[in-house]
């Protein structure tokens, strides 16, 4: 059997945390560690050393982007991929943002690094996205 993948979500709202935390446990191929607040997130992440990091954007500590942030700049998390779930339209000024030099780059739902999950989104293509993620097609 593979090693679980492993997860820790920051997201403010308890039943999406719940929920897709439920999701993926109960495929047998994800471990999850969920928290509603910023900081215990980010200690999570440094603890866990997880495979992915899921981030909601607006939260009311603080914002995704600032947590993202955060985890980029810390040795310990800087090569853990983030991956912002969100509700909202994603503007290009946030896009813009996220990305380093200026340079905007999208391609397969990244910008800046960073990979983008739009909520609502079904069970099965949440994992068919984490799969993508996680397990990238490299290209000859």
């Amino acid at each position: 059997m593979a090693d679980l993948k492993k997860i820790v979500m920051i997201d403010d709202d308890a039943d999406i945390r719940r929920t897709t935390a439920s999701i993926l446990e109960r495929t047998g191929r994800f471990r999850v560690w969920a928290s509603v607040h910023a900081e215990e997130g980010i200690q999570l992440a440094k603890l866990h050393r997880p495979d992915l990091i899921m981030l909601d954007v607006m939260m009311p500590e603080m914002e995704g982007t600032e947590i993202a942030t955060i985890l980029c700049e810390d040795a310990a998390t800087a090569d853990v991929p983030i991956a912002f779930v969100t509700a909202i339209a994603i503007p290009m000024a946030f896009l813009a943002s996220l990305v380093q030099n200026d340079e905007l780059k999208q391609k397969a739902g990244a910008a800046g690094g960073h990979f983008f999950i739009q909520k609502p989104i079904s069970p099965q293509e949440l994992i068919q996205r984490l799969d993508e993620i996680l397990n990238p097609v490299k290209v000859k």
